[in-house]
């Protein structure tokens, strides 16, 4: 398990700023929503699945329900997001505030 989760996580987060970027490309950098749920739905199956394979494969056979249950969490979380995400767009940093009084 030491060894399965650091690699699933470095190979899935580079997918994910893969296809975020490709998604950020084909849309002109709009669709905040697609980039975020599509990049994030593949990371978190392919992340999960590839773990959970090293992980317990041989192990306990139930690893492929078990899985599935964490990836429909993830999904729940992940869409939720979304809607922090286009909050925090909103939000002007502190210090772009103080330099336009200036």
């Amino acid at each position: 398990m030491m060894i399965a989760s650091p690699i699933a996580y470095l190979i899935w987060q580079l997918w994910d700023v893969w296809v975020y970027d490709k998604i950020r490309q084909k849309t002109g950098g709009k669709m905040l929503w697609l980039r975020n749920n599509a990049s994030t739905f593949t990371t978190q199956v392919g992340s999960t699945f590839t773990f959970f394979f090293f992980a317990f494969y041989g192990v306990n056979d139930a690893w492929v329900e078990i899985a599935t249950v964490t990836i429909i969490f993830y999904w729940i979380i992940a869409s939720l997001d979304t809607t922090f995400i286009y909050l925090s767009k909103r939000i002007t940093p502190l210090d772009i505030k103080t330099e336009t009084k200036k």
